[in-house]
């Protein structure tokens, strides 16, 4: 699925001030230069605002710098852009001479033919695409009303997936392996564990001692923690399962016979699941539905403008391309050959 690009705001059409780029101008680059003036060609050129084309009535006309009108409406984009008080003297003063310096910054640019140079013309058409978007994908789903049912349909189909936490168990293992010369040796390494146990050393220092598991001997038996319902390569599942069924840190189970020897288990810290309830989800839900919709509304629009327009896709160039551009590589693999997908945006 295709990438939606973000949705266009006011602050596209609005300009940072004369004032501010002065603050930062020893920071200035060409890219920021190059924004302002793609601004100001969006502004002159693809809006049905731009200055040959605004009704403005001469009562609401504020300013005009060589013709083009500033109207109320610039004003109150500009001061709530660089957060000015409106109606406050000094917050007009600043609205008003931000707007005239953006105009006389636009009849400069127009005037050096900066509206032809092809970087501008690049950002023109990415400005021009997310306003397209804005007004065919987001006018179409603004309105939408999200059901319900739908909602909890969403929930439901993913509530012990995505919205379930599963318990976690971190603890102890102590593991006797069993030996080649008969079950009377692990019998008598079980009696040491114990007197060990009974002698009041903490569990930590008996695996430190007993254990015949390297591993386990230089942590202390400690598991990290462990997901209920994961298998586990580390422990058997009997003893997954003892260590879950114990409650209290620092209650223990053991020993667990198994074919691999006996266990013991200790518990660290246990930390209960818990299924998040609809109610608390639900704006989450929401949120998620609504951007799936405008994704699908997204796909199928340009499903339409393909079916539209003429796409030509050359995969040899490309593949041509991107050999020559890391440096005529052979040993590194090409692209696959055959249809291309190419990034349905820019």
């Amino acid at each position: 699925m295709a990438t939606l690009p973000n949705s266009p705001d006011s602050s596209w059409l609005g300009f940072r001030g004369v004032s501010e780029i002065r603050d930062i101008s020893c920071r200035a680059s060409f890219e920021l230069i190059l924004s302002v003036i793609a601004s100001v060609a969006f502004l002159v050129s693809c809006s049905d605002e731009s200055a040959d084309h605004r009704k403005i009535a001469p009562d609401k006309i504020m300013a005009e710098v060589d013709g083009e009108p500033i109207s109320f409406e610039d004003l109150r984009t500009t001061a709530a852009k660089n957060g000015y008080d409106l109606y406050g003297v000094d917050g007009t003063e600043k609205a008003m001479r931000d707007s005239i310096n953006f105009e006389l910054l636009a009849a400069q640019a127009e005037e050096e033919d900066y509206f032809d140079d092809p970087e501008v013309r690049r950002m023109v058409r990415g400005l021009a695409v997310q306003k397209l978007l804005a007004d065919r994908i987001d006018e179409e789903i603004g309105n939408t009303v999200l059901d319900d049912a739908e909602l909890e349909a969403f929930y439901e189909e993913r509530k012990e997936t995505e919205f379930s936490q599963p318990t976690l168990a971190r603890a102890r293992v102590l593991h006797l392996m069993p030996v080649e010369k008969g079950a009377s040796t692990l019998e008598s390494k079980r009696k040491k564990v114990e007197e060990a146990f009974s002698a009041g050393k903490t569990f930590a220092e008996v695996v430190k001692e007993l254990s015949d598991n390297p591993a386990d001997r230089s942590r202390g038996g400690d598991t990290n923690w462990l997901t209920e319902g994961d298998s586990n390569k580390r422990y058997l599942q009997e003893v997954l399962d003892a260590i879950f069924r114990l409650k209290e840190a620092d209650e223990t189970a053991g020993p667990i016979e198994t074919g691999k020897g006996l266990f013991w288990v200790q518990l660290v810290e246990r930390r209960e699941g818990r299924t998040t309830p609809y109610n608390e989800a639900k704006r989450s839900i929401g949120q998620r539905v609504y951007r799936q919709k405008r994704l699908n509304a997204y796909d199928g629009y340009l499903k339409k403008l393909r079916d539209g327009y003429s796409v030509k896709e050359f995969p040899e160039r490309l593949s041509a391309a991107l050999k020559e551009d890391r440096g005529g590589s052979s040993g590194a693999p090409g692209p696959p050959m055959g249809p291309v997908t190419l990034p349905a945006s820019q």
